[in-house]
């Protein structure tokens, strides 16, 4: 019986279980890049608010702890939110147990050919298998292959409308169907292919695409183009090579033009001696008989910086078919192949709200560069160096990558990155790089005004912070906390609190305690406060009192209170990839930490 009331009650949860496909389900932290389904993600953690941000795509929502967001079609479950600290930094690494959930079908297309380098008039062989990887039953998917006209298409499903192949199925959780067509190409193409799929659920339709595939049609020759060295020094030359190759068995290949464009300002050293030469373009025409082949070499260089490009045109004839091609290669002259790269997103921000910087180097060379040397400066975040890089073609070194808070001002401000650095070439010559980019931030709305009352006795300071919201409405998820210096610690009372709302015009004394200094005769207290604006913006407002245990180096109102200077708020996070040397960058001592840096010491002392 028990038996029998067990299975009652778990076929009556059923669907009440089965509410969506969990696509994805794991812990990220702060600031970290993952992708669902090839769209970038990115996630931070808000304490005060209880909230995490939730970038997807060019999407973003605030989602509350134990709760969920939709975005699109996918539901963002935020299961559990910490906040952490790394060991060995001291940076913030807040932990975010993240699920994300799609409900309803979920359609896979998997197709197979025959070859996607058919020749002219020969048939190709295309199976496409449909699964339903979901959790529902997919009714009426509609299974669409189109092609251009050139292509003459043979199936049971072929729709002569639109020339395509067009199938309706219906599919269970799990389960796969397949069919088999054929192609045949008419034309010297290159085309394309990516097959859809559509299916109705839940009143919506969702869509879905193959992966695609690249159909070339195999033309009667063969064609290319080579640069000796994509980057070279001043001086040095470059050989740009074409060559052609005629594939057709029995019909022979008119060269009807070859026009080679060399980059402007630089000279030519040599050229074959079956072309002519006339304002800065190399020029051949003649015939290829069946398999012959052919090569035209020409040498440049310059002793100028040149970043170009040698371009080629050609046309051609095989029997009455004409064929019109262009090559380029990219060369650069006395140029670095390293290139810095600098993202400010966006370039105009607001204090206080999330601002993206991008900073790294590129090897945009066809060749391995070694002993790369890099330095990073800026005013927004910290300073760092970079010895001994070595960077394959395309490879790239990230100097930064991380989503911060952008500094409180005033005025309006410009901030910036800087990267610069050097490498020496395989000929011993020294090539140096440099990029410098600028973002601009914007005064925030005021939205409180800080008083801190400061009395000092001895070697103990008493803080008192008193608030008053200034913004003409509630202000939501308030937290303040008081930043000491290192070894600094509270002695009675507290430095932070946490304040549910706000009311206009409300004034408030948050909190208050007393520092007993150790040795030091001045430091400063950093008051950083966290809250949600009227847009549900996430803002951060920072403030330093600057403290002298001798009365007559400071500058107090009559009532005790210790004149404040408005600090410039910094995220201290940095990415170490690479190889970090002992001479890189360093800020000068008198410069404040970022914010999540001085994170960890808040904490700590909160709980000694």
């Amino acid at each position: 019986m028990r038996i029998i009331i067990f299975f009652a009650i778990t076929i009556l949860l059923l669907p009440c279980v089965v509410i969506a496909g969990e696509i994805f389900n794991d812990e990220i932290t702060d600031n970290e890049i993952f992708y669902i389904n090839g769209v970038e993600h990115i996630v931070r953690y808000y304490p005060a608010a209880k909230k995490v941000s939730m970038k997807a795509g060019d999407d973003r929502v605030l989602i509350e702890v134990l709760k969920c967001e939709d975005i699109g079609s996918y539901k963002y479950c935020v299961d559990r939110a910490s906040v952490k600290f790394n060991d060995e930094t001291g940076e913030t690494a807040n932990e975010i147990e993240l699920r994300v959930l799609e409900s309803g079908p979920e359609i896979e297309i998997d197709r197979g050919i025959s070859t996607d380098e058919p020749n002219i008039n020969s048939e190709v062989d295309i199976t496409a298998q449909i699964t339903n990887e979901g959790n529902e039953r997919a009714i009426n998917i509609n299974y669409e292959d189109s092609f251009p006209s050139s292509v003459k298409v043979s199936s049971a499903h072929y729709n002569t409308i639109n020339n395509k192949v067009l199938w309706v199925i219906s599919l269970d959780p799990g389960e796969s169907q397949s069919i088999t067509y054929s192609v045949k190409f008419t034309d010297f193409i290159t085309y394309n292919s990516t097959s859809k799929a559509t299916v109705i659920f839940g009143g919506s339709v969702k869509k879905y695409e193959s992966d695609e595939i690249y159909f070339d049609v195999q033309k009667p020759y063969e064609l290319s183009d080579s640069v000796s060295s994509r980057s070279v020094a001043k001086g040095e030359d470059i050989e740009y090579t074409v060559s052609i190759n005629n594939t057709d068995p029995s019909v022979a290949l008119e060269i009807r033009k070859i026009e080679i464009t060399l980059p402007e300002g630089v000279s030519v050293s040599s050229k074959d001696s079956n072309t002519d030469y006339k304002n800065g373009k190399i020029f051949h025409s003649g015939s290829l008989e069946p398999g012959e082949s052919r090569s035209l070499t020409v040498k440049f260089r310059s002793d100028n910086e040149v970043r170009d490009a040698v371009s080629t045109e050609v046309n051609l004839r095989s029997g009455t078919t004409l064929f019109d091609e262009v090559l380029s290669e990219d060369v650069n002259l006395g140029v670095s192949d390293i290139l810095p790269l600098i993202i400010f997103a966006p370039s105009n921000i607001t204090s206080g709200r999330e601002l993206e910087i991008d900073a790294r180097i590129v090897n945009d060379g066809n060749s391995n560069v070694s002993s790369i040397s890099i330095d990073m400066a800026s005013n927004i975040i910290d300073t760092k160096g970079w010895r001994n890089i070595v960077l394959e073609p395309g490879e790239d070194h990230i100097a930064f990558n991380k989503i911060i808070t952008a500094p409180a001002v005033d005025e309006i401000t410009s901030f910036f990155v800087k990267l610069s650095g050097s490498y020496t070439t395989a000929s011993g010559e020294k090539m140096k790089f440099d990029d410098k980019k600028e973002v601009t931030v914007l005064p925030g709305e005021k939205l409180i005004e800080i008083t801190p009352v400061i009395t000092v006795d001895g070697n103990k300071v008493n803080i008192t912070l008193n608030v008053k919201n200034i913004a003409g409405y509630v202000l939501e998820h308030v937290s303040l906390i008081d930043g000491l210096p290192k070894g600094y610690q509270t002695a009675t009372g507290e430095r932070f609190a946490d304040i549910e709302k706000l009311a206009k015009d409300e004034e408030l004394t948050v909190y208050s305690y007393i520092v007993e200094t150790p040795n030091s005769k001045l430091f400063d207290i950093t008051h950083t406060f966290n809250m949600l604006d009227s847009e549900g913006n996430n803002v951060l407002i920072e403030k330093v009192s600057s403290i002298s245990l001798s009365a007559e180096d400071n500058s107090a109102t009559e009532d005790g209170t210790v004149q404040e200077q408005q600090s410039t708020l910094t995220d201290n996070t940095t990415d170490d990839t690479g190889n970090t040397t002992s001479n890189e960058s360093k800020e000068p001592e008198t410069k404040k930490k970022g914010i999540f840096s001085r994170m960890i010491g808040w904490f700590k002392g909160l709980f000694s």
